[in-house]
């Protein structure tokens, strides 16, 4: 466990580039968004990981403002999925790294190192910290869980 919170203590330097500011999802979590565009996901198109199993960044031409975040998709279909499911395609931890949530803290997190467990997308730091976190993805998810109401809580508004 050390060894994993010293992963991603060093992943929110190497990704903490751009420092993205928090919006609110469709169903009230707090999810990250750069905040000189508003693009929720880097413009990434949640429904697509869920449809083509892969990141694929969403057209200008199909994107939705929702609670004060920019949602981007590749076409109509899967704007309208997010539309009517928003709480389906929404990152869980509102797009935090899911392994650093289980530790109590949050880092933000790269759209290309993801994954999909009980249908619900995860996102990570690094690809160090999603292979510890899928080594037993249901002891991170009750830690996360147990954990997230508090750390959302301290989120800047």
């Amino acid at each position: 466990m050390l060894i994993a919170a010293m992963m991603v203590a060093a992943s929110a330097t190497v990704f903490g580039g751009a420092r993205a500011e928090e919006a609110f999802s469709p169903f009230g979590e707090r999810v990250l968004s750069d905040p000189m565009t508003g693009l929720a996901l880097g413009g990434y198109d949640p429904v697509a990981y869920f449809a083509d199993r892969k990141p694929r960044v969403g057209k200008r031409e199909y994107e939705i403002i929702v609670n004060g975040a920019v949602w981007r998709f590749v076409n109509r279909g899967n704007m309208e999925a997010f539309r009517a499911a928003p709480e389906v395609y929404t990152p869980r931890y509102g797009g935090y790294g899911a392994l650093s949530v289980t530790m109590g803290y949050t880092v933000e997190a790269s759209p290309l190192i993801w994954t999909i467990h009980q249908n619900r997308l995860y996102f990570f730091g690094s690809p160090v910290n999603r292979t510890v976190w899928m080594k037993d993805p249901e002891q991170f998810v009750k830690a996360g869980e147990k954990k997230w109401p508090a750390i959302e809580k301290t989120l800047v508004r």
